[in-house]
């Protein structure tokens, strides 16, 4: 990002970017409280707005975000983390070996084989049930708390010209003084530019919003129906994200150099020849091992840390689809069979299994034929539009449209000047949600501007509106009247 934004504040870009979100978090709070059911903002939706809207929605967001977010973790895997970890051993240790199985790793082969391993090892580590899902995620955090009090170590203790030396002498093979010629072939300018600033605040907003990626597993979560826990629940981790985002960016600018960073993200986005000739991609996490070139720093940073980051994530594009499945197919918009729940593990495996299996034809699709990634170019933008901004005006009108979950829930006691705080909050975060989206389409460098993308957008929510009525016209035939499902909140 900052090699496309250069004249970013990364510092103000991130404090503006909390800030704005907080609305909308606290909106997405209110509604968890008010309805905390596994599906989170499709049963809101659905119960406030529209079933059919609250279908479309998550089921867009769903098809076009998560499943093909699978497939570019699994190419980060394969590239950013084996390939350039093994190259830069290799590189270090002079072995030809493990240079040309990094060149595998990073090559087709390579990218499809490891990109469905971290496909399949979260099915593995979600079968099981959630109560070993969460040892997982205490194991998983431990490491890479971990590799990131490493990181900031090495960082502590490092200068400047210390980083020069070392990288320069490391590259010496492809240039003399490699550093600056870096920063001379780039030439960009790192002068303050409040448009920047702005994309940036703009970019970081989807980042901190993981709040969309937890209300779907609100009926497994205890007390959700207690609005301050899942109030602290949602907002501490995007509070957590700033304050990391802004130690590593403050250490890495103090060492590296903003100019330096600015210049090195222009010419890897390029693919200029001074980056396309080193051994690995010199992505961040490993700058700091060129001060300290340990081969076990490597295998920690680049395997270890990589792998089981993506293993954890890919788990969160497996699990929030799932529970939406499961609650469409609970108010028998989908068939009985997507609803399944394991007897003694008690999770939905049919909808795991068409998560991942999504995930899965994504990563071969995308690999063979590269283009289609044309149709999730805008996948952003799907997640705002069709899952964000629903729920945001469903907390605008909750209040008037749903008057007696709001007046039973713990949101219904709060108002400003007579008007429900939901509603208020509910509006500013429908802002700043329509400012973002405006940033996506505006901005080329965001990668969002692709036409074909918003018609696929399109053509997935109008087929889930579709759906969703073909679906209650079958339930009519089969004496089942479906908009009633939508009158009540599930019993889960």
């Amino acid at each position: 990002m900052l090699g496309s934004f250069p004249g970013t504040n990364v510092f103000l870009g991130i404090a503006l970017s909390g800030f704005l979100c907080i609305p909308l978090l606290v909106t997405y709070a209110m509604l968890a409280s008010a309805m905390p059911r596994s599906g989170g903002d499709y049963i809101w939706v659905s119960r406030i707005l529209h079933p059919a809207i609250g279908f479309a929605g998550t089921s867009t967001g769903t098809t076009i975000f998560f499943m093909c977010w699978m497939a570019w973790n699994g190419y980060n895997l394969a590239a950013i983390g084996y390939g350039s970890a093994l190259g830069f051993i290799g590189k270090l240790t002079s072995s030809s070996a493990l240079a040309n199985i990094a060149a595998w790793c990073s090559g087709f082969q390579g990218v499809i084989l490891i990109s469905l391993l971290s496909a399949v090892v979260p099915v593995l580590m979600l079968v099981f049930g959630m109560r070993v899902f969460a040892w997982l995620q205490r194991g998983i955090f431990v490491i890479l708390i971990a590799a990131f009090a490493i990181f900031v170590g090495i960082l502590a203790f490092s200068t400047n010209a210390t980083f020069i030396a070392d990288f320069n002498s490391f590259f010496s093979y492809i240039k003399p003084d490699l550093y600056h010629q870096v920063i001379n072939t780039a030439s960009v300018s790192t002068s303050f530019s409040w448009t920047d600033t702005l994309v940036w605040t703009a970019f970081l907003g989807v980042n901190f919003m993981s709040c969309w990626g937890f209300a779907p597993m609100l009926g497994e979560v205890k007390k959700a129906e207690n609005l301050k826990l899942v109030t602290l629940a949602i907002v501490l981790p995007s509070f957590a994200s700033m304050i990391a985002y802004a130690l590593i960016a403050w250490l890495m600018f103090s060492v590296f150099g903003q100019t330096f960073l600015a210049s090195l993200g222009s010419l890897m986005a390029s693919g200029n020849q001074l980056i396309s000739g080193m051994p690995f991609q010199p992505y961040w996490i490993y700058l700091p091992l060129l001060i300290v070139p340990n081969v076990f720093l490597i295998v920690l940073f680049g395997i270890v840390m990589m792998s089981v980051y993506v293993f954890w994530v890919n788990s969160t594009n497996i699990l929030p689809p799932s529970r939406y499945i499961f609650a469409q197919s609970f108010d028998r918009i989908l068939p009985k069979v997507f609803g399944y729940v394991h007897p003694t593990r008690h999770v939905p495996l049919v909808a795991m299994a068409v998560s991942a299996i999504g995930g899965i034809i994504w990563i071969v699709w995308s690999n063979f034929a590269p283009s289609v990634w044309i149709f999730t170019a805008a996948a952003a933008i799907a997640t705002i539009v069709c899952q964000m901004v629903p729920t945001l005006v469903s907390g605008i009108v909750f209040p008037f449209r749903a008057p007696e979950i709001y007046k039973a829930s713990p949101c219904g006691k709060y108002n400003v000047a007579g008007v429900p705080l939901i509603s208020i909050v509910g509006l500013l975060g429908l802002v700043w949600a329509l400012a973002m989206t405006y940033f996506y389409l505006s901005i080329a460098a965001l990668g969002a501007q692709v036409p074909v993308s918003y018609y696929a957008i399109v053509c997935f929510f109008a087929g889930g509106v579709v759906l969703y009525f073909v679906s209650k016209w079958y339930r009519t035939r089969e004496g089942f009247d479906l908009s009633l499902a939508f009158h009540e909140i599930p019993p889960l």
